[in-house]
């Protein structure tokens, strides 16, 4: 079998990690089983986990990007439910 560089990145809850290996590699295949285990075990459907070849820089870029956009929406769906609780309380 001819090697192959594949990447993983895991993110959750503030937790990041980006992992590279040979998919060939049992030890490769066997610490993505682990990741993809504490994604699933750790994650709560939050986040992301992907695995792939990363064929150029602007997989990246567009990947931060759209981890930081969810930031930005998580974070004002949480002022717009901080807003509609004071609303529901009969604060304004």
């Amino acid at each position: 079998m001819e090697s192959n560089h594949t990447c993983a990145e895991i993110s959750y809850y503030g937790t990041h990690s980006d992992i590279c290996g040979d998919i060939n590699s049992p030890f490769w295949r066997e610490q993505l089983h682990q990741c993809l285990d504490e994604w699933l075990d750790n994650s709560d459907g939050d986040g992301f986990f992907s695995v792939g070849t990363i064929a150029s820089e602007a997989w990246t870029e567009n990947v931060t990007e759209l981890v930081e956009r969810v930031k930005y929406l998580r974070n004002e769906l949480t002022l717009t439910q901080a807003v509609l609780a004071r609303y529901h309380n009969g604060q304004s």
